[in-house]
């Protein structure tokens, strides 16, 4: 087997965040290779060389930057670049790595009230400008990018910004930008410091490496189901196409074709009186599990390479065999749970997602290509940033339940949010697109979000969507289509608090007053206090005011529904 072959270049970024007020001025780039590694020709490397980052870092909204998957080169942003890819004389396939190695981070940061407000994105550079030293913030300004990694940086130490698929088709070209989300950033930030070095990997791909996934193929147009993940990488590129092959052995005749009639079921129930396997199964059916062989009398047979213990092959003639390989697009992807992955690169042939639930992924990028993502897809990682693609349309039950998402923005495509969809994160913030229509039971249950602003296209919001969070306001326009219906508890306020995973959830505790300006009728007592009294009648009323309520321990808020909007 041929060994593979690695390159790593060294980029030597110091990213000090020098603070002027609220301006934080990125200083000094350098560039230097390092261990050029085996056959290191293949491979091509290219970092932004001696420039400055231009540009200085500034407080910036998220909101203002990101869109759908992609991101608006803006200024206030640092910004570099980085050339990678396989030679186009070279036939080996890869996979490259992009790094950032953090040597100083300020705790505010890390542990302070400025966690997760230094952030970074890897897009996809799609300009005429390719030249890395020529890739500025001047230069790009106000153009738009896909978004293919996203991230918080909140320590020290080595962290994979991005891992990519390779071919010598094509070099990739990226932007690596890094900004501070005003949203996140809290008063220490005047005093945060920042910097590291970015780093580069490029290794060839092995040649068993597709046997990682277990597919299902349909011949008649070419694509592949991944059913399951069985590799062991925990940082792991999905490639655009998986390689099946078949080998198929014919006729046996020597030593006699009633050999093979009787090998039917290839099992044996005991054990080998010898090491060797010759003239058997002439009494019966036999075969080879469980055995520990060291020589097989044959010739001309190809599949023999996970028969780690073979040492000898002898003869047995005329043998047929046939061997045969073909790709496969993947455009679904179904099991990748428990297996404890750290990143997951998703390629733009996929339209379909489910399994990747019980892991340890952090940042999610979903490409355009994706148009479901289905029930636990991401269920109890530790994502804190995903980024949706165009083409979504539904967000299954509970598909991103249980992690640790903050900030969200669903785009435009997204019709439906179903069950539990968002459940149990901690997001502060949902900015919605303009054409959702239902927000199912529970999906932004248990987060710590201040404020709703209900979208004009939604018709449906059901029960307890958005209890146990921390509203203090709910702003439903004049335009909006919101029908009645099981909104039992949407917008629950009470004195409840719950605890999960160290996390304690209050039940909007500070929300009193709703701004309806639809002019439609809700029955406000559910939809505030989430129960029902047997034998009692529920008011529908377009404003008005719902009144304390005590149930034992519990204790209901009173709640004023009325026009206008917040001040």
């Amino acid at each position: 087997m041929e060994k593979k072959k690695k390159l790593i270049i060294l980029g030597i970024i110091t990213l000090t965040l020098v603070i002027i007020g609220t301006t934080y001025a990125i200083l000094t780039w350098t560039s230097t290779k390092i261990n050029l590694g085996l056959n290191s020709g293949c491979f091509n490397i290219d970092y932004t060389k001696g420039q400055d980052i231009s540009g200085n870092l500034k407080l910036l909204n998220e909101s203002d930057l990101i869109s759908s998957n992609k991101f608006t080169i803006k200024n206030g942003i640092g910004i570099s670049a980085v050339n990678i890819g396989i030679n186009s004389t070279c036939t080996i396939e890869g996979f490259g790595s992009i790094y950032l190695n953090v040597t100083n981070i300020s705790e505010s940061f890390t542990t302070g009230d400025s966690k997760g407000a230094l952030k970074y994105a890897v897009l996809s550079n799609t300009s005429t400008i390719t030249t890395p030293s020529s890739v500025t913030v001047d230069s790009l300004l106000n153009q738009s990018f896909e978004i293919v990694a996203k991230g918080s940086i909140e320590s020290s130490g080595k962290k994979l910004l991005y891992k990519m698929e390779l071919s010598n088709t094509e070099i990739n070209k990226y932007i690596i930008v890094i900004y501070v989300d005003n949203f996140l950033a809290g008063n220490s930030i005047t005093s945060a410091t920042f910097s590291g070095n970015i780093s580069s990997e490029a290794e060839q791909k092995s040649p068993d490496y597709d046997a990682n996934f277990e597919i299902e193929t349909n011949e008649e147009d070419g694509t592949a189901t991944i059913r399951k993940y069985v590799g062991q990488e925990k940082d792991v590129v999905i490639p655009k196409m998986l390689r099946k092959s078949t080998y198929t052995a014919d006729v046996v005749s020597n030593p006699s074709e009633e050999v093979i009639s009787a090998c039917e079921d290839f099992f044996i129930n005991g054990g080998m009186p010898s090491d060797s396997l010759g003239d058997i199964c002439k009494n019966g059916k036999s075969g080879f599990r469980d055995m520990t062989l060291k020589e097989i009398i044959t010739e001309n047979i190809l599949p023999l390479s996970y028969l780690q213990q073979l040492e000898k092959i002898g003869s047995i003639t005329n043998l047929q065999t046939s061997y045969s390989s073909k790709k496969y697009v993947v455009t679904s992807i179904e099991e990748f749970s428990h297996n404890q992955l750290t990143s997951v690169t998703i390629p733009d042939s996929v339209t379909y997602l489910k399994g990747f639930f019980d892991n340890q992924l952090t940042n999610i990028i979903i490409p355009d290509s994706v148009t479901t993502i289905d029930n636990s897809a991401f269920y109890k990682n530790q994502i804190t940033s995903v980024v949706f693609g165009d083409s979504v349309t539904t967000i299954g039950n509970n598909a991103f339940g249980d992690n640790k998402l903050i900030n969200v923005i669903i785009p435009d495509s997204v019709t439906t949010i179903d069950n539990g969809a968002f459940y149990k994160n901690q997001i502060t913030s949902v900015v919605f697109g303009n054409s959702i229509t239902t927000i199912r039971d529970f999906a932004f249950s248990y987060n710590q979000l201040t404020n709703i602003i209900i979208p004009d296209s939604v018709t449906t919001i059901d029960g307890c969507a958005f209890s146990f969070n921390n509203l203090n306001y709910v702003y439903i326009s004049g335009n909006s289509k919101l029908t009645a219906g099981d909104n039992i508890g949407v917008f629950s306020t009470s004195n409840r608090t719950e605890t999960n995973n160290g996390i304690t959830y209050v039940d909007n505790p500070n929300l009193k007053t709703i701004y309806n300006n639809s002019g439609k009728k809700f029955k406000w007592r559910l939809v505030t206090q989430g129960f029902i009294v047997a034998g009692e009648t529920y008011e529908e009323f377009v404003t008005g005011n719902v009144s304390e309520r005590k149930d034992g321990d519990t204790t209901y808020n009173a709640v004023t529904i009325t026009t206008g909007q917040p001040s």
